[in-house]
């Protein structure tokens, strides 16, 4: 992900559910990024949260950073 950054120790990279602290950590997508739409299915409660329920996963086919991941992949 070249264009964002963080101030975050953990960086992009934990998958430990709390990369960032909130007030404190900040994420920055630099000048003339773009953006993509990603659809996603989350069935607990639209916070990304995967200690409860089901993880949250990719609603169809979705394309990340140049790779085709399949739907229902868990993100």
């Amino acid at each position: 992900m070249p264009s964002i950054t963080t101030t975050a120790t953990a960086r992009f990279d934990s998958n430990g559910g709390h990369p960032f602290v909130l007030r404190s950590d900040t994420v920055t997508i630099l000048p003339g990024s773009t953006s993509h739409v990603i659809s996603v299915i989350d069935d607990t409660d639209g916070h990304f949260d995967d200690d409860r329920g089901m993880a949250p996963r990719l609603d169809g086919d979705q394309i990340l950073s140049g790779t085709i991941h399949a739907g229902g992949s868990v993100i």
